[in-house]
């Protein structure tokens, strides 16, 4: 995939990327996942329109309550309170196009939120963000 998103400031902390997930687990989240996915998103990715991402969301700064809801394409993924550890939201993108990601700030746990996401194409780190705050990007799968 390409990730289409301004560039953290040279400065900012680094996070050696998290271990992926047993094999096991991460099948089960696929089936969880599919079992709540609409029939066009089980259908497309059946067919190879869509392909299922991982991404692997933290509170990359203090983990003080944060809450963020994760949209893609306009439909939610989930609200989830940040921890320093992270947890992992599968998310289904199309083939061959632009797919775009919102992160809403639900929650300010103290000091604004903030929230870094990982991938096997590497990593972004949001702003401080007030809650009702938003990030953007775009991501493409080839």
């Amino acid at each position: 995939p390409v990730v289409h998103r301004p560039k953290p400031a040279p400065d900012a902390p680094k996070q050696a990327a998290p271990a992926p997930a047993p094999a096991v687990e991460t099948e089960q989240a696929v089936r969880q996942m599919l079992a709540q996915a609409p029939e066009e998103t089980r259908a497309g990715i059946a067919d190879g329109r869509q392909v299922i991402y991982s991404l692997h969301v933290l509170d990359d700064i203090a983990e003080d309550g944060d809450i963020v809801e994760i949209f893609v394409n306009g439909t939610s993924y989930g609200r989830i309170l940040l921890s320093n550890a992270g947890q992992d939201v599968l998310i289904p993108l199309p083939v061959g196009t632009n797919a775009q990601v919102h992160v809403l700030a639900v929650q300010d746990g103290g000091g604004g939120v903030t929230f870094g996401v990982t991938t096997s194409q590497g990593e972004i780190r949001s702003t401080v963000m007030p809650q009702g705050g938003s990030d953007d990007w775009s991501v493409t799968i080839q």
